[in-house]
């Protein structure tokens, strides 16, 4: 018959096999893949349906579709200069501001996990007069967070003096956006211009102005923030110089 201590022995044997079988055979709940949940519960970052309309771009599950809101200045890496002849006989040398201040204003739907199809139109300025446009965009996720973007459509530029510069044409240009707060971009824009005859036809030209643009720009709450802080400085810049004229 066995012994007390053979007993004891064998019953010490078993703990220490069950707690070696608890230790390597995990539950079902436990063995599940990284980022899911187990059966019957749901993961805290898990959305049932897709949000429309949010405001800083995800790509779904998270995002059914989003809002582009973007504050964006640039230079030209190439822009034209040309010469212009007047109904007096004179000429002037037309010119271009190099740098580009810019807002954008769009949506975007995510028809597939890692895409995404929309439209934007944009306002900007610089010394010389306004810069309009209008384009569709596609846009490719790299990540949850980091995508580029294809866009292309209509630009138009009305800079002073008229005479220099007032037309459309194609605009087409490519982005690297991070979490829709960062971007960078390269455009090209071509101003098809047609210049004014001053009332006699013989002096009435048309020909096309080509822009390469490299820029960066502030998305989402960024750029309503740094919205704020131009719409600031310009307001108490306003102030100073309407005090100093009285």
């Amino acid at each position: 018959m066995p012994t007390h201590a053979s007993r004891a022995r064998a019953l010490h044997l078993a703990a220490a096999l069950f707690a070696l079988h608890a230790a390597t055979v995990a539950p079902a709940s436990a063995r599940q893949a990284p980022g899911t949940s187990a059966p019957g519960t749901t993961a805290p970052d898990t959305l049932a349906e897709p949000i429309v309309g949010c405001f800083q771009g995800r790509p779904r599950p998270h995002c059914a579709s989003f809002w582009i809101f973007e504050m964006q200045g640039s230079t030209t890496l190439a822009e034209p200069t040309w010469t212009e002849s007047n109904a007096w006989g004179g000429a002037a040398q037309g010119t271009v501001d190099r740098t580009l201040v810019e807002w954008t204003l769009g949506h975007m739907w995510n028809p597939a996990p890692w895409w995404a199809l929309g439209a934007t139109v944009s306002v900007g300025n610089n010394a010389r007069g306004g810069v309009t446009g209008a384009r569709l965009r596609v846009r490719r996720w790299l990540t949850p967070a980091r995508s580029a973007s294809l866009e292309a459509g209509l630009a138009r530029s009305t800079a002073y003096p008229r005479v220099f510069e007032t037309g459309s044409g194609p605009s087409v240009g490519l982005r690297l956006d991070s979490r829709d707060d960062l971007s960078l971009y390269l455009r090209y824009d071509r101003i098809e211009v047609v210049h004014p005859d001053f009332g006699d036809p013989r002096f009435s030209t048309s020909s096309p102005h080509e822009y390469v643009r490299l820029g960066a720009g502030l998305g989402g709450r960024a750029a309503l923030v740094g919205t704020g802080v131009v719409a600031l400085s310009v307001a108490a810049a306003w102030t100073i110089v309407s005090r100093i004229g009285t």
